[in-house]
């Protein structure tokens, strides 16, 4: 990038006291040094796997997307119905994450959970040392840059999963990135046509990839309406051939998306599922809780982009300020669109709070503070990073010798939480399968498909291919079963519940004849219709 070229320049050529450090020299200098990104990604590195050995498993669709990668693996097909539940059996579905379903299949083969983990901590880690790159890159102050990063991050950790989303926490920045510096001429053509082949990659891993679209086409049509503005000064057309750039690559965008194994029905899938109303019964398409931590940090983030923009308002174009803008728009009615929100905000701080460069001609007078400011910022930006992969490859290495899955990180076990998913109610269901059909909580759905194959589940977290009546009807069963739940049951055959027991309507079958309690720990409890009851199971507890 030119603003890498010219502040590589100065450096090279300004007479600032020299840090201690070789540009080039000895082995360890030029392969191990550590720059303040470095020590960043590491600290994150550490701190996520500790954090996330369990908690990455919480997504309630782990268990059926590492079935789904299996399948791919063995039968070389991505599937194209319904096998794993028997209220959607055989029904069309498209699974628009199949690439990340082998990924994670083949981690946890490999590695087992504690190889999913360490990828998905260097992925976010990798993150947010890029996030803080490109706000030092802008001109930053490294400790500005190293609070946004945080605040950022803080934001956005509601939503640190080993899930397919990921790819979209890492792309929508990108796109905004690379578009809205192409916009003001600091990167090369090149590079902004590499969103079309990642694009290509993206739209297997997670449909998110709509949203990079959507952003670098909003540049392209402030680009467009600013070239027409300018088209009788000189500035007009080179306003207009990047206008034309960014318009073609948004296309090109598009057309990628159709690298996919099920063709335009995919685009179909994507838009029925954003067309459901599912801020009734998914978290994070529920609008963010305002008294949250996470969307807490998400609204100092806003307010301190906005008082930036307006202090300095020279610092956000046009194009970069209609982009904030829907996403901006997004965020409140959505919580999983917060992080991405978050992550924009902070790359655009960092222009907001950049200073400009210190003249050649000024360096030698220069006071000490902007001197340090200078020497922290060169190492910054000249250090090669190549210590933070050599770490990673270590750690990936270590974990591959083995040559088994593991079950330990960091000290911890790794894997879905003991405190949210029931080993002994699974190692039940095991035993005394149901001599009918089982009815689950949703969260319970991608668990049971994992762990216990031959139960075919009542629902799982794939919306789209259940649809918006059927969900809504299991949900007035779970919250509200006095007014739907025996009709329900009734309806599809249901001879055993698993449920957690807080739930309403365990509180409800507690109570009514027929049913009767098998199995009970502090996170699940099964019922059973007492005709299907064997007297082995009925001793059981």
């Amino acid at each position: 990038m030119r603003t890498d070229r010219m502040v590589n320049r100065l450096i090279r050529t300004s007479k600032l006291p020299d840090s201690g450090h070789a540009e080039a020299g000895n082995w360890i200098d030029r392969y191990l040094r550590v720059s303040p990104a470095d020590v960043l990604f590491l600290v994150a590195l550490i701190i996520l796997l500790k954090a996330g050995s369990t908690r990455f498993f919480n997504d309630p669709g782990t268990g059926w997307h590492l079935v789904t990668g299996d399948s791919i693996i063995n039968s070389g097909q991505v599937p194209v119905r319904d096998s794993f539940s028997f209220t959607r059996l055989d029904s069309p579905w498209v699974e628009t994450q199949w690439l990340a379903d082998v990924v994670m299949s083949l981690l946890v083969n490999i590695g087992g959970y504690a190889l999913v983990a360490l990828v998905v901590a260097t992925v976010l880690a990798g993150l947010y040392r890029w996030v803080y790159q490109a706000q030092v890159t802008c001109g930053s102050p490294p400790p500005v840059a190293l609070a946004i990063t945080l605040c950022a991050a803080y934001a956005a950790c509601g939503h640190f999963l080993a899930r397919p989303l990921i790819a979209t926490s890492v792309g929508v920045p990108l796109c905004f990135w690379w578009s809205t510096q192409y916009a003001r001429g600091l990167i090369r053509l090149g590079k902004l046509w590499l969103l079309v082949p990642i694009s290509a990659i993206w739209c297997n891993l997670h449909p998110g990839v709509l949203g990079g679209i959507v952003t670098v086409g909003i540049c392209a049509v402030v680009l467009a309406a600013q070239a027409w503005l300018n088209r009788k000064r000189d500035t007009g057309a080179a306003i207009r051939r990047r206008a034309v750039t960014l318009a073609l690559v948004t296309f090109g965008m598009g057309c990628a998306t159709l690298a996919n194994p099920y063709g335009l029905a995919w685009h179909k899938w994507v838009l029925s599922l954003m067309s459901m109303d599912m801020s009734q019964f998914v978290k994070e398409w529920m609008p963010p809780d305002l008294a949250a931590t996470d969307t807490k940090a998400a609204i100092i983030l806003v307010l301190v982009a906005v008082v930036g923009i307006l202090l300095r308002r020279g610092r956000t174009t046009v194009a970069e300020a209609l982009a904030i803008l829907f996403w901006l728009a997004q965020a409140p009615g959505s919580y999983r669109h917060l992080p991405l929100l978050a992550t924009i905000l902070a790359i655009q701080l960092g222009r907001i709070c950049g200073h400009r460069y210190l003249p050649l001609s000024t360096s030698i007078g220069a006071s000490k503070g902007e001197l340090v400011w200078l020497d922290i910022r060169r190492v910054s930006l000249t250090r090669s990073g190549r210590l933070s992969g050599a770490v990673v490859v270590i750690l990936v290495l270590a974990l591959v010798a083995q040559a088994r899955p593991v079950s330990v990180l960091a000290g911890e076990a790794v894997g879905p939480s003991t405190t949210k998913y029931s080993i002994g109610a699974l190692e039940y269901l095991r035993k005394y399968p149901p001599q009918g059909r089982l009815f689950n909580e949703v969260h319970y759905g991608g668990t049971l498909i994992r762990e216990c194959p031959d139960v075919p589940v009542f629902i799982d977290d794939r919306f789209g291919l259940y649809g918006e009546q059927f969900i809504t009807s299991y949900i007035a069963a779970v919250r509200q079963p006095a007014r739907g739940a025996q009709q329900l049951l009734n309806e599809w055959g249901i001879t055993d519940a698993l449920l957690t027991p807080s739930a309403p309507l365990a509180e409800w079958l507690s109570g009514r004849d027929g049913w009767q309690k098998v199995y009970q720990d502090g996170v699940a409890v099964i019922f059973t219709r007492r005709s299907s009851i064997s007297i082995e199971q009925a001793t059981v507890r």
